[in-house]
């Protein structure tokens, strides 16, 4: 149940609860690094997605998890009884579930914990990530900084390879269609005479929208030679030492978060819908352009924070067209 080591419990344990998709999760990072900075004596340990968790485990968000998809797990979350082995010493919690009642209580049962729930998607009225700050400050009498911001590691790579376009997300309502993607890719290439990478991960795997892109394909042993610096464990092996066109945009496959941040790092920019990768992107520090489709997602309330992010509000896609390409000007991308 405990994935990465065996609880630690001669240590105050902070508990840490989400069961929410990759953007989600990404909104309470820095309100996590906060408390992390506020509560250093304390272990944190996440109740979570382990796909999620374990990329938040190697960047110092959390220290430990428990993967919340465990069959072992599932009297927890009807709030009925705390798995064999849970942690003892569990001073504090914050708990962000969209009924968390049941779960409250049976802590407050068991432990004299300082616990606060919130509700992810409940009695918002600005940036998510600001709001969660907000709260938890308030709860725990914490600073969060003049800015969420302050919390973002620095980014990694050095940002000189290709321009990354991400054209999936978890809902298909959020996308830009594929020709969009295609047309935008060219435009990009021949204008800043840089190689264009589609990024695909699983969703995009498993809902067939990677395959509207199989005619974008390259060889990676050609992308390595002309200094793109992906590596083979990234997305398929080379199939052929073929030569392709500058501006032809490639496309890799990435199956986890150390995947996806090793094809970022030497990203000049990145731009995608409104989805995860767009988060992740923005939170370790790669320049970022995120598309939110009028009516489908209010980027006032969702959108990218991070120091060099974007978010473009677009009413179709020639408008959403012009104002990357506007963007990407102003972002010096050469």
């Amino acid at each position: 149940m405990y994935s990465v080591c065996s609880v630690v419990n001669d240590k105050n344990i902070f508990l840490i609860v989400h069961r929410g998709a990759l953007g989600d999760f990404i909104m309470t990072w820095p309100s996590l690094l906060a408390l992390k900075e506020k509560f250093s004596d304390s272990h944190f340990i996440l109740i979570g997605r382990p796909e999620y968790a374990k990329f938040a485990v190697k960047k110092g968000i959390i220290d430990s998890f428990i993967s919340a998809d465990s069959a072992s797990m599932t009297d927890f979350f009807e709030g009925a009884a705390l798995p064999r082995q849970f942690p003892e010493n569990i001073t504090s919690a914050v708990l962000w579930l969209q009924e968390p009642g049941k779960i409250e209580n049976l802590l407050r049962g068991k432990f004299s914990a300082n616990i606060i729930s919130i509700r992810p998607f409940k009695d918002i009225e600005t940036l998510v990530a600001e709001h969660y700050c907000s709260l938890i400050k308030d709860f725990f009498g914490l600073p969060c900084g003049k800015s969420i911001s302050d919390y973002l590691p620095r980014r990694v790579g050095t940002g000189t390879e290709y321009i990354a376009i991400h054209p999936g997300s978890g809902g298909q309502k959020k996308n830009m269609s594929p020709s969009f993607f295609k047309n935008l890719a060219q435009e990009l290439g021949k204008r800043f005479n840089m190689k264009i990478v589609f990024i695909m991960g699983p969703v995009e795997i498993e809902s067939g929208l990677s395959a509207k892109f199989a005619d974008f394909e390259i060889n990676y042993h050609s992308a390595e030679q002309k200094g793109i610096g992906i590596s083979s464990a990234c997305g398929r092996p080379a199939i052929s030492p073929l030569d392709p066109d500058p501006v032809q945009p490639g496309v890799i496959l990435c199956r986890n978060l150390d995947e996806l941040e090793e094809v970022l790092s030497n990203a000049t920019l990145y731009i995608g819908n409104d989805s995860g990768a767009s988060h992740f992107a923005s939170f370790i520090g790669i320049p970022t352009i995120a598309i939110y489709k009028s009516g489908a997602t209010n980027p006032a309330l969702w959108g990218t924070f991070g120091k060099r992010s974007l978010n473009i509000l677009a009413e179709d896609e020639n408008s959403a067209m012009e104002k990357i390409l506007k963007s990407a000007n102003s972002m010096n991308i050469y």
